[in-house]
């Protein structure tokens, strides 16, 4: 559906662009929000969320002839778990939702499910950890051919 593999390297259809544009799209939309590794695969994604933890933000928002400068309070480092939990749900939401509406906007259809209803996550402790995952999401196009979702693998 986003594209092919064509030896070891994804390559993107318009579909694929536009999960890719809406992907990249995250961090303007989230405060504290980066991204790291990811690949569009042909029918699904991998790639790694960073939520950076700040108690307080400091922000200036200017507008017309009006000017606000302010602290913006998150919640307490005891219930940043929580926080994340929130967070992580709200991010892929929105990504989910905005990529299927113009998917289905480019495809001249409308209501069409582009994504599964819900989505493997997983909180990376470590360095090591991060590590071994950044190089799995690289490594992905290579291992397409024995990868399960790949409906062409025979192997299942």
């Amino acid at each position: 559906m986003f594209g092919k593999i064509k030896g070891e390297e994804m390559i993107l259809n318009d579909l694929g662009k536009i999960i890719e544009a809406e992907w990249l799209n995250i961090p303007g939309n989230y405060l504290n929000i980066e991204l790291d590794e990811f690949i569009i695969m042909p029918n699904h994604l991998h790639g790694i969320v960073i939520i950076n933890d700040v108690i307080n933000i400091i922000g200036a928002i200017h507008g017309d002839d009006s000017r606000f400068v302010g602290a913006i309070h998150e919640l307490p480092l005891q219930s940043g778990l929580a926080r994340r939990k929130m967070l992580i749900p709200k991010i892929i939401g929105f990504f989910k939702m905005n990529s299927a509406k113009q998917i289905n906007h480019n495809l001249n259809r409308t209501g069409t499910s582009v994504w599964q209803r819900n989505y493997y996550d997983h909180i990376i402790r470590n360095e090591q950890s991060l590590n071994r995952i950044r190089q799995y999401i690289y490594n992905n196009p290579g291992n397409w051919p024995l990868d399960p979702e790949n409906p062409n693998n025979k192997i299942k």
